[in-house]
């Protein structure tokens, strides 16, 4: 074996070596901080929260959660901003007449104290694409989804974009989530170059000595140099603060999974189903909390103290009901909850589901 040959195959193995092992070690660490806290087994119940961690709104829950913001979390913050008043939902279309269609109204209550993320998303959303020719933009004051899809989904783009940028922003991961320029793959990317172009040349020394030995070495450096740069594609790990909301995020989480119709008051029903109904389409366990809000509700009828709660921020044709509806004021204190197939309730958080479901069919279209 020549000397030049020789240095060539070293070269390739302490390339292979060190790659596997800094893509080993960083793989290990990449799940560890990705995987989600682990329900306590022991007698000893884990610890739940009947409130969301402080700081962090339902369109921004996802990049802790997933570890990137994705469009369906845009659909989340616009469904949570219509349940706390700043816009109006209309389902164009009953259930079941084809294609569904969403009418958004803004609302004329002031967005002065929203977070930076939400009044970005509201802005995105309710401002006219610019006059032909010019750079000039103006509000308008509602739009139909079916014409910002229309539209290269640019507005939603630009609403998810805030919303990335706010988990940044507020230091919940040690880089930008969705920048895949990272350290390692630059330097894969160099040593899998750098081992095409000592691939060509043993090649050609190849076709003059017959020995394939020599390509031994260029091609154990391509081989650490895709390995490296492969992990360029993973996830942002989230820093101290990030996991500390993650770990209060699925406490309260925990706390939803674990609430019964008892636990509900009555007086403070509507409040609590507009403030909890978005972390229920995170969680996706909206179904399951209208089942339990409608069930207290019922409850609470049957006793002679209808609830009152305000449905009007969305609404659907086939199954709207007026702002003040009371539910399950027929039924008695005998009576058995209604079967969530022809529960109201149950309905309307379908609806609303479908509406984020919309959301998260664009990206696929979309991965900007």
């Amino acid at each position: 074996m020549r000397q030049a040959e020789l240095i060539m195959l070293v070269f390739g193995v302490v390339v292979a070596v060190f790659s596997a092992t800094v893509y080993t070690i960083t793989r290990r660490r990449h799940r560890a901080d990705q995987a989600l806290p682990d329900v306590d087994p022991g007698l000893i119940a884990p610890t739940t929260h009947d409130q969301p961690p402080a700081g962090v709104e339902p369109g921004l829950a996802g990049a802790l959660l997933n570890g990137r913001t994705d469009m369906r979390d845009v659909f989340v913050a616009l469904a949570d901003l219509a349940a706390r008043g700043y816009l109006q939902i209309t389902r164009l279309t009953a259930q079941g007449a084809g294609a569904p269609d969403w009418q958004m109204q803004r609302t004329q209550k002031a967005d002065a104290d929203l977070p930076e993320a939400d009044r970005a998303v509201l802005a995105a959303i309710f401002t006219a694409p610019p006059v032909p020719g010019t750079d000039e933009r103006t509000p308008r004051p509602s739009v139909r989804l079916g014409l910002l899809l229309a539209d290269h989904s640019e507005p939603l783009s630009q609403a998810r974009q805030a919303l990335r940028a706010e988990g940044t922003r507020l230091g919940w991961f040690h880089r930008d989530p969705h920048d895949h320029h990272t350290t390692w793959g630059w330097v894969g990317g160099v040593l899998t170059i750098v081992g095409l172009v000592l691939a060509v040349i043993s090649a050609i020394d190849v076709m003059a000595t017959s020995k394939w030995s020599a390509m031994v070495g260029p091609l154990l450096v391509v081989a650490g140099g895709l390995l490296l740069a492969s992990l360029g594609r993973l996830r942002a790990p989230r820093s101290a603060l990030g996991n500390h909301l993650l770990d209060d995020l699925d406490a309260y989480r925990r706390h939803l999974d674990a609430l019964r119709p008892e636990q509900v008051d009555p007086a403070g029903a509507s409040a609590l189903f507009k403030a909890t109904l978005p972390w229920t389409l995170v969680f996706g366990s909206a179904e399951d909390f209208a089942t339990t809000m409608s069930t207290m509700a019922q409850r609470s009828a049957g006793w002679g103290k209808p609830v009152r709660l305000d449905l009007a921020w969305f609404s659907v044709p086939a199954t709207a009901r007026p702002a003040g509806t009371r539910v399950g004021a027929s039924t008695s204190r005998h009576d058995a909850p209604t079967p969530p197939a022809d529960n109201p309730l149950v309905s309307f958080a379908r609806a609303v589901q479908e509406f984020v479901d919309a959301g998260g069919k664009q990206d696929g279209r979309d991965d900007g």
